[in-house]
């Protein structure tokens, strides 16, 4: 009953931190395409 209860726990701390790990990556992903890779990006997005 026990290891039922704690293995649920950690899967939805695991669920929890794997979700916060995409978001955190997504928003990187998209800060070092709007400072570092502005012009890059920007240029191939409009060509496109």
């Amino acid at each position: 009953m026990l290891s039922g209860r704690i293995d649920v726990k950690y899967f939805r701390v695991n669920l929890f931190s794997m979700l916060i790990a995409g978001v955190a990556a997504v928003l990187a992903c998209f800060s070092v395409r709007a400072n570092e890779g502005e012009a890059r990006w920007g240029q191939s997005y409009d060509a496109g």
